[in-house]
């Protein structure tokens, strides 16, 4: 076969319009745009991506401790990771079980009865920090709070089930044990190309950040330090397995936000906005100096000697005074040191200046006028990025009715969204484990979980429920939800869902239970109301009039 010649593209020229003969390729597209090098906004704009390794890991623990120092400094960097976590998880996100009774073959009524049952099991579980929490301190409700926290102030957290004696009180061996971002690092003995998150084992895997990946790119473990790295302290590196061998379970969770395909460790949820929430920071800051000082009746003492000694030159340091020439200016005559705590302002005191002296008083005129809108304006930008709107951000709702509803409404949108991530990948995950164990244990029955995928799948079927979103006007919410209901748009349990986080046939054999009561509590009023009506009136007694 011959060599396929590749033609010569000609480039498009223009003349110049000075008649020189200089000639230039035109772009077209994005070339000439976003992606052009000769525009004046772009000259000086070098940007440059790589792979996740390169861009994400080796700036993650410079990320993390940016992230934290401004959660625990920036009210707006508090305020965005806290708001989220009251949002999403608040006092805790509930089960509910509601299995597939048609797959395996129950009435509805035993189905309910079994969904019962386990739920009052797993809080046996759940509300008992030392049944739940390897430490011991925290229930699994308060453990999701934190998980949560974590995840978005040092961008993923991880949660490794951890095995221990049963007791009495506390029949099942699962613990959660919640590890932050910094303990899951690669190995210091198997660093690979001078990039401190990459390493490499003895069977040719790789490891990114402390995340195993086979050849494939599957992740196959996490290693886990036995102290911060940051610590100084000798480590050790343990493996665990993402999935038990077994099994086929997991034993380590992994919560975070992925940006691009391949990534394997997530980012601060404040990382986009590091810079401008430092420098809101910043100026909050110089602004509160600024009013605090004006507070202070402070002045300057100027004076018309050009050669006098700073103040403390004269009486030792920390002399507060200032040594001036004496009034006549004589030669060999003596100074006169001024004392400053003697012009220090006092109720009805009167100071007397030395001659050529006067005082200037501070005035900052502080807070600007536009101390406001700055920080609203900028808090809006940061809202933007994070998907939570300024009213929120500011926890100010002076707008209107539908700004301040229509807010609440989007910041809500990526609360949905986070906390169906969060319910699946955590709540969900602990679920699964803990009902493995409950029935391995013979606590709850459930034939074919172990054996058969869609029974498992069918015994597990639950969902998480948490605080619904905050209603402005709860009587026009209400008397939409009712329409939505009778056109069949909603059903019963969605709106009180999504009204109130409750359950509505809990709500319903509540209110028939209640009703019976009432029914025997009016009952017995009408009996007593009966028998007083049928009673004959005494009569008065009419004592004899005296003589």
């Amino acid at each position: 076969m011959g060599k396929s010649k590749r033609k010569k593209q000609k480039s498009t020229t223009y003349a110049n319009p000075t008649g020189v003969g200089t000639r230039r390729v035109v772009n077209s597209g994005y070339g000439d745009f976003g992606a052009s090098h000769t525009r004046n906004t772009f000259v000086n704009f070098t940007a440059r991506s790589d792979s996740p390794s390169r861009d994400i890991y080796r700036s993650l623990p410079t990320l993390r401790s940016r992230a934290r120092s401004l959660f625990m400094s920036a009210p707006v960097a508090t305020s965005a990771i806290k708001s989220l976590r009251t949002a999403v998880v608040g006092r805790g996100l509930h089960l509910h079980i509601a299995i597939d009774h048609a797959e395996l073959g129950l009435t509805e009524e035993e189905a309910t009865a079994w969904a019962k049952n386990t739920e009052r099991e797993f809080d046996l579980w759940a509300e008992n920090p030392a049944a739940c929490d390897i430490l011991g301190q925290h229930d699994f409700y308060e453990l999701q709070q934190l998980a949560l926290m974590s995840w978005k102030m040092s961008g993923d957290s991880f949660c490794l089930f951890r095995s221990v004696a049963t007791t009495p009180l506390a029949p099942y061996s699962l613990r959660l044990q919640l590890l932050e971002a910094d303990r899951i690092s690669t190995p210091s003995d198997c660093i690979g190309d001078g990039i401190l998150a990459y390493g490499e084992t003895k069977d040719g895997n790789r490891i990114y950040s402390g995340v195993e990946v086979d050849k494939a790119g599957r992740i196959v473990a996490y290693h886990i330090a036995s102290d911060y790295p940051s610590n100084g302290e000798v480590i050790e590196w343990h493996r665990v397995a993402k999935y038990g061998a077994k099994t086929g379970a997991p034993n380590i969770l992994h919560l975070m936000d992925a940006e691009r395909p391949g990534q394997l460790r997530g980012v601060p949820f404040i990382a986009p906005v590091l810079e401008s929430i430092m420098q809101l920071a910043q100026y909050l800051r110089t602004e509160a100096l600024a009013a605090l000082m004006e507070t202070y009746l402070s002045g300057y003492i100027t004076t018309s000697q050009a050669d006098a000694p700073i103040i403390g030159a004269a009486g030792g340091a920390g002399s507060a005074g200032i040594v001036v020439d004496d009034a006549e200016g004589d030669e060999g005559g003596e100074d006169v040191q001024r004392d400053l705590a003697a012009l220090e302002p006092e109720p009805g005191k009167i100071s007397q200046l030395l001659p050529g002296e006067s005082i200037t008083f501070n005035d900052p005129k502080r807070p600007g006028t536009q101390f406001d809108p700055f920080v609203r304006s900028v808090a809006m930008q940061i809202g933007a990025a994070l998907e939570i709107p300024a009213d929120v951000l500011l926890k100010s709702y002076n707008s209107s009715y539908s700004a301040s509803r229509a807010a609440i409404q989007d910041f809500w949108r990526m609360v949905s969204m986070t906390r169906d991530w969060f319910a699946s990948d955590f709540c969900g995950a602990v679920y699964a484990e803990w009902l493995a164990e409950a029935i391995d244990k013979g606590r709850i029955s459930a034939p074919g979980f172990f054996s058969d995928p869609r029974r498992r799948k069918a015994w597990l079927g639950h969902e998480w429920t948490g605080a619904a979103m905050p209603h402005l006007d709860p009587v026009k919410e209400a008397s939409a939800m009712e329409t939505m209901v009778a056109h069949g748009w909603l059903t019963n349990q969605q709106a009180t869902t999504l009204l109130n986080g409750g359950d509505w046939q809990t709500n319903i054999a509540q209110l028939e239970n209640e009703a019976t009561k009432m029914a025997v509590v009016q009952g017995i009023l009408n009996a007593a109301a009966q028998i007083k009506s049928e009673s004959p009136t005494p009569e008065p007694d009419h004592a004899e009039p005296a003589e």
